[in-house]
C-alpha cells in the first residue's frame, strides 16, 4: 500500500511538472528550455567526439563513426562537424539567456529566426534522404536527427505564426 501511495504521489508530480510546462503562459520558456538542453547535449557531443557523428550522416556506426581511408577526408567530416558543434552550444546559450528576455521584440525575433534556421536545416536533411547520396543514414538516429529538427521547426513555427503577441509580453504593439 505504501508503494501505491509512492507511485501515486509521483505520477502527480510528474502530471504536475507536465501541467506547469505546458501551461499557456509557460510553454514559451519550455520551448526554450527544450532547445537548450538539444543544443547543449548534442552542440557538446559533436564538438567534443565528432567521429561519434558517423551514426547521423553515414551508415558508420558509433565505433567507426565518420572515417575515410584517406585521413585528410576523415579530418575535413571531423572539422565540419565540430564547427555544426560549436554553433549548436551558441544557440544552446542563446535560447538559455532568450527564456528571461523581457523584450518581446527581441523574443519574437529569436523565434523566427530559429524558425527559418530549423526548417532549412529540416528541408537540407529531408533533401539528402530523399537523394540517397550514401551522406545520411536511415534507422533509428536517422529517425531521431529528423524528428528533431521538425520538432524545433514546428515548435518555433508554432510561436512565430500562431500565438498572439501577448505570448512575448509585447501587448498591442505587433
Amino acid at each position: 500500500k505504501l508503494h501505491n501511495n509512492i507511485m501515486r504521489h509521483q505520477e502527480q508530480d510528474i502530471g504536475r511538472i507536465i501541467a506547469n510546462a505546458l501551461h499557456p503562459k509557460r510553454r514559451l520558456k519550455t520551448l526554450f528550455l527544450v532547445h537548450t538542453y538539444i543544443s547543449y547535449i548534442f552542440g557538446g557531443i559533436a564538438f567534443l567526439f565528432p567521429w561519434m557523428f558517423g551514426v547521423f550522416f553515414t551508415d558508420g556506426a558509433v565505433h567507426n563513426g565518420v572515417h575515410h581511408s584517406d585521413h585528410s577526408q576523415a579530418a575535413v567530416a571531423h572539422l565540419m562537424i565540430r564547427l555544426f558543434g560549436a554553433m549548436w552550444l551558441g544557440q544552446g546559450y542563446v535560447a538559455q539567456a532568450a527564456k528571461s528576455i523581457d523584450d518581446g521584440r527581441i523574443k519574437k525575433a529569436f523565434i523566427k529566426g530559429y524558425f527559418m534556421t530549423f526548417s532549412a536545416i529540416t528541408v537540407a536533411l529531408i533533401w539528402e534522404h530523399l537523394h540517397n547520396a550514401g551522406t545520411m543514414t536511415g534507422g533509428f538516429f536517422g529517425f531521431l536527427k529528423l524528428s528533431t529538427f521538425i520538432g524545433l521547426s514546428c515548435g518555433y513555427g508554432w510561436f512565430a505564426f500562431f500565438q498572439p503577441p501577448s505570448v512575448y509580453d509585447l501587448g498591442s504593439t505587433l
